[in-house]
């Protein structure tokens, strides 16, 4: 949950400083003495009222799909805005170890079960970019493979476009395997 309170903090600040900074300008503009203390105090006040419903807003999607992907849950993510792809191997020399390799080089590895044969991994998430999950599992016996991505901000067109790419990259690695 250190992404939870850097998110808050970020919020915070953002929002005691602009409002801070805008009180100054506007008393300063006005021609008034601007009273330092007294913007601090209930810029900290209005800074609370706002990083607090802000952050749990986004605790509602982002952080029940953050806490999905880096759990050692193995299930099958059962979100609304998923995108699976069942992708049927040609070649019977098919090496799962090779694959998590290759997904450890691009993406951040958060699970893997390598009894089972699945891989949990995630994008790197940004202030601009939340990123996506993605969920790897490898059926030997009807040799395929399951791939499931999901974007953690839910559902957005970005979202869309993000998961259809990741589940492309990991198809093409998958292929090219």
């Amino acid at each position: 949950m250190k992404l939870v309170w850097k998110i808050f903090l970020f919020a915070f600040f953002g929002f005691w400083i602009v409002y801070v900074g805008f009180q100054f300008i506007v008393r300063m503009a006005e021609g008034k003495e601007p009273e330092l203390p007294e913007f601090l105090l209930l810029g900290l006040g209005l800074a609370f009222l706002f990083a607090g419903p802000f952050v749990g807003g986004l605790s509602l999607s982002v952080f029940q799909r953050l806490k999905y992907i880096e759990s050692d849950d193995i299930k099958i993510p059962d979100f609304h805005d998923k995108q699976e792809r069942i992708i049927k191997l040609k070649n019977q020399n098919f090496s799962f170890e090779d694959l998590q390799g290759k997904i450890a080089q691009k993406w951040i590895l958060t699970h893997v079960d390598n009894y089972r044969k699945i891989v949990k991994f995630k994008t790197k998430v940004t202030l601009f970019s939340w990123g996506i999950g993605g969920y790897v599992a490898f059926d030997s016996a009807g040799n395929t493979i399951l791939l499931v991505s999901f974007p953690f901000i839910g559902y957005t067109q970005k979202g869309r476009r993000l998961k259809t790419a990741l589940n492309n990259q990991v198809e093409g690695m998958i292929l090219n395997t």
